[in-house]
């Protein structure tokens, strides 16, 4: 019903974006996605202050930050396949469920709920980075809509996520000052228990392959990376990239604070510098069109990830839980060893430079000619494959990067 209804307003002339579809899809989707920006918003300013809070050594800090992403990578990699079997809206719902456990785990002082917390954390941040967008992409193609109206949806997102990330920092900052650093995760608490009750009145069950096992889907996410090299790299490229940012989203806070010659104020206001670091995001976003189109880094990053993974939406959260195998191996190798910070910040600065030269390969490898499609809508929502090719030829998704501490990174198709 709802895919002739988006058929006939193409027909008549209507664009999709001025469809009642397309803005009721909208609505719901960036409610959602808001809702969930924000719950992850409030758990970033004080990640490294609320443990150190406790008197917590530093060495038992980072391991326990380095559970939550081997759950990530180990458990939330396996939860996250099988949403595309047993539907992406509950997997977004159980996103939320395990980052509200995790919230609850951080009022009571005990090392090991503290462990059991951040598993949590790792699988409802591996759930929340990959099937939120893959529900809208499914649901935007089930509606019919066209590829424009897809990027416009994104595109607000992205800005959305950003206001919303500054927006936290202030409100985690002036909550922690009135009752103390755990609050921000209480008021995260309440944030879930909304975005649950929300999800379940207003979005709608959608689905990857539903007759897949998640063996099958294992197994064929390691055929696609096999048979392009461009996704690999892209994999590689995603891992550089996060783990820099996630190595200093748990060092930056010892590291301020043991900068103090040039402290001027106590306790550090990190919610206001969470706060400062989200608007100099935003800026990233805002010049981030202009810049690709003077240097044509958007059409040679971004093109090629979508032309690479044009086969692979229903097997998207499979595949994008792969690009973190390396990122967890990474972390743990500089964790684990316990290194100096200004090693540390060494290696990190090390990971963007090598970051910048995958950029600068993948820009100049050529796209495969039985990857090319005839036009963009083709690219981004391509027609059911046949029989035949249906293990062979996903469908097409895509995913993005947003914020300091969400989000595991990917490529931004901001109105390309």
């Amino acid at each position: 019903m709802r895919q002739g209804l988006a058929s006939d307003s193409e027909g008549s002339g209507i664009t999709s974006s001025d469809s009642l579809i397309f803005k009721q899809l909208q609505f719901n989707y960036l409610i959602g996605y808001v809702l969930a920006a924000t719950g992850n918003g409030l758990q970033s300013s004080y990640q490294y202050a609320i443990f150190d809070s406790y008197d917590l050594r530093r060495s038992t800090i980072e391991r326990i930050f380095l559970c939550g992403h081997i759950s990530t990578i180990t458990l939330g990699t396996l939860i996250s396949s099988l949403s595309d079997k047993y539907g992406r809206r509950t997997a977004c719902i159980l996103s939320a469920i395990f980052y509200t456990i995790s919230c609850l785990s951080l009022n009571i002082n005990v090392v090991w709920i503290f462990y059991v917390g951040s598993v949590a954390h790792g699988i409802g941040h591996s759930l929340y980075n990959t099937d939120f967008e893959a529900w809208l992409v499914q649901d935007h193609h089930n509606s019919g809509l066209s590829a424009d109206s897809l990027r416009q949806i994104l595109g607000n997102s992205f800005v959305l996520s950003a206001i919303v990330g500054i927006a936290t920092g202030f409100v985690s900052e002036f909550s922690a000052d009135l009752l103390g650093y755990v609050a921000p995760y209480d008021i995260a608490i309440g944030i879930y228990l909304i975005l649950i009750v929300f999800l379940l009145t207003q979005w709608t069950e959608n689905y990857g392959d539903k007759e897949a096992s998640s063996t099958t889907s294992f197994t064929h996410a390691i055929q696609i990376l096999r048979n392009d090299p461009r996704i690999v790299l892209v994999g590689l490229i995603t891992a550089l990239f996060e783990v820099t940012m996630y190595i200093y989203v748990i060092e930056w806070t010892p590291a301020l604070e043991r900068a103090t010659k040039w402290t001027i104020y106590k306790p550090l206001p990190l919610g206001i510098m969470y706060s400062i670091f989200m608007v100099f995001h935003m800026l990233g976003t805002i010049v981030y069109k202009p810049l690709s189109k003077q240097f044509r880094s958007n059409y040679a990053v971004n093109c090629s990830f979508i032309l690479s993974v044009s086969h692979c939406s229903k097997l998207r959260a499979t595949l994008m839980n792969y690009f973190r195998v390396p990122r967890i191996a990474l972390m743990f190798i500089v964790i684990i060893w316990h290194l100096p910070l200004a090693v540390i910040f060494t290696f990190c600065g090390l990971m963007s430079v090598l970051t910048f030269v995958c950029l600068l390969i993948l820009r100049s490898m050529k796209t495969p000619e039985e990857h090319i499609e005839p036009n963009e809508k083709a690219v981004l929502l391509p027609q059911i494959p046949s029989d035949d090719l249906k293990l062979k030829q996903p469908q097409t998704t895509l995913e993005y990067s947003g914020g300091i501490d969400n989000k595991s990174t990917s490529i931004n198709i901001d109105n390309e």
